[in-house]
């Protein structure tokens, strides 16, 4: 009997990620703008239908309104401001969906997606919402993130950015460059190292990266980076000075400066906003 096997399919598996951050079930009043180095999924598990709150994609003038039953990806590095209020229950889950260890698939993905999505809903109501006390066991949490990771790779799936068609088969060159920013990605990586590991010259390097890839190599630095910090902030107990120090910044200072400039917000602001402490 014929064997096929699939070399191409098996050799980018393990180059696809999904990886949820933080996942969040609240009521508030937040009125601001943002731009984020990961993606927002947004579930809204109830909202009356008088509500006002939206999203005014702040590149297009659109506004989305929130509505039950709906869910809503604003991918990274999309300005957004957000009108919300506490008539509005919602599950946010910050999220970076990847291929080739950094290259985000929602970067440059300019609308942000409304997707009525009931069954995923249903399904974030019976793996988060458990009565108070009643523990999961270790099984049952495994079970969870891979329902989780599952899901909202299939919500992705129906929003899929064309534009990642046009150029995902120009990446696979830079594998090494990809995988060396992944290990090595901290403030101390520039752009001439990313063509030393390529081994052309640093224009060349820079007009073929933006070209293949779509974004500009220090842009791309910089959106990996963004993510390391956020990741520290989000899941460690580290203190800033020794979150720069972890990634290379030669202060603290530096490192808020980069953060703010990139986000709008401090690194402080960033983790008293999402984690409600400082």
């Amino acid at each position: 009997m014929a064997v096929t096997t699939f070399p191409q399919l098996e050799k980018t598996i393990p180059l696809v990620e999904v990886q949820i951050h933080q996942i969040a079930v609240k009521k508030f009043h937040y009125h601001d703008t943002g731009v984020f180095p990961y993606s927002l999924l947004i579930s809204v598990l109830d909202a009356p239908d008088d509500a006002t709150d939206f999203f005014l994609n702040c590149r297009t003038g659109e506004k989305t309104r929130l509505q039950a039953g709906h869910a809503y990806i604003l991918p990274c590095q999309l300005p957004v401001k957000y009108e919300r209020t506490p008539d509005v229950t919602g599950v946010t889950m910050r999220f970076n969906l990847t291929f080739f260890w950094g290259i985000d698939i929602f970067d440059g993905h300019g609308t942000v997606e409304d997707i009525h999505a009931p069954d995923f809903i249903s399904m974030l109501q019976k793996v988060l919402l458990r009565p108070e006390g009643a523990e999961p066991s270790e099984s049952e949490l495994i079970k969870s993130a891979l329902a989780l990771k599952s899901e909202v790779g299939r919500l992705c799936l129906s929003r899929w950015p064309e534009r990642l068609d046009r150029i995902s088969p120009k990446m696979w060159k830079y594998e090494a460059v990809f995988l060396y920013a992944k290990e090595h990605g901290d403030a101390s990586l520039n752009v001439a190292r990313l063509a030393d590991i390529f081994g052309v010259r640093q224009d060349v390097f820079s007009r073929s990266f933006s070209r293949d890839v779509g974004i500009a190599p220090k842009q791309y630095i910089a959106d990996v980076l963004l993510r390391k910090i956020s990741a520290y902030l989000l899941t460690s107990k580290l203190s800033m000075k020794e979150i720069a120090h972890q990634l290379k910044f030669s202060s603290e200072y530096y490192m808020s400066r980069f953060f703010k400039k990139h986000t709008s917000l401090s690194p402080t602001d960033f983790k008293k906003q999402v984690l409600g402490k400082q």
